[in-house]
């Protein structure tokens, strides 16, 4: 009974937040899909029971203030950590009901879709966010993830040079470029995107190193030897310090 009177507390200090305020245990970064294929959401993680006593606690936000879609939003976090998929997909889309300019939701719940492999549905809403905000270069760079899943490496290469037109700086993206112009065979543009990585964190050892593996399928022997050798002094230097 203690426990349940201090939920309630806690519940009337979340209820009484600004519109625009993150409920305890959400936070602003959206992170991305992966390469890998498993869908990762906000960098939130804590016990199981905490977890639980969260979800009680924006559910009791959502009934005294069913129109905080901050809450909804938080809500659908929590339920998704907990593997309750179902239950955390309304809730995102009772997020982006109240509030369909925030592309944030749509970003989560297109990394939702992805953990379930549901990849065209993650497709229809990232391009719902990208309606909204066609040059938010993250959304472009999810995209281009779930076209690589999709198999579709053209489509996939396209969003990603979106991504480096908006944002020059986005190492992630053109190392994925470098990956479908390996697999398509391009090495020399392989190797031209893998440099611009380069230009932007000299010191990524697997950067150097996948340069290194390019320029030997060029037969360009001494290039590869060389960014091998730039690989394993990277290594080197991080572990000394």
């Amino acid at each position: 009974r203690d426990a349940r009177a201090a939920v309630r507390c806690r519940v009337m200090m979340l209820g009484q937040q600004g519109e625009g305020e993150a409920a305890e245990g959400g936070t602003a970064a959206v992170r991305q899909i992966g390469a890998t294929g498993e869908g990762e959401a906000y960098d939130r993680r804590g016990s199981a029971g905490k977890d639980e006593m969260a979800v009680e606690q924006y559910k009791l936000v959502t009934m005294l203030r069913p129109a905080y879609a901050s809450a909804w939003f938080n809500l659908a976090l929590v339920l998704k950590d907990l593997e309750r998929t179902e239950e955390s997909e309304k809730a995102y889309k009772r997020a982006i009901e109240l509030e369909p300019e925030k592309v944030k939701y749509r970003q989560n719940l297109a990394v939702l879709y992805s953990g379930e492999k549901r990849y065209r549905d993650a497709v229809r809403v990232l391009k719902e966010a990208l309606e909204i905000e066609p040059e938010n270069s993250d959304v472009r760079y999810n995209l281009g993830l779930i076209f690589r899943k999709l198999g579709d490496n053209s489509q996939a290469a396209e969003e990603f040079n979106r991504v480096v037109v908006l944002n020059p700086q986005y190492k992630k993206a053109w190392l994925r470029m470098a990956e479908i112009y390996s697999k398509q065979k391009k090495h020399g543009e392989a190797v031209n995107a893998l440099e611009n990585a380069l230009r932007i964190d000299p010191g990524d050892a697997y950067i150097r190193y996948k340069t290194g593996k390019e320029y030997y399928y060029l037969k360009d022997y001494k290039g590869a030897v060389e960014e091998n050798n730039r690989s394993l002094e990277t290594i080197r230097d991080n572990e000394i310090g």
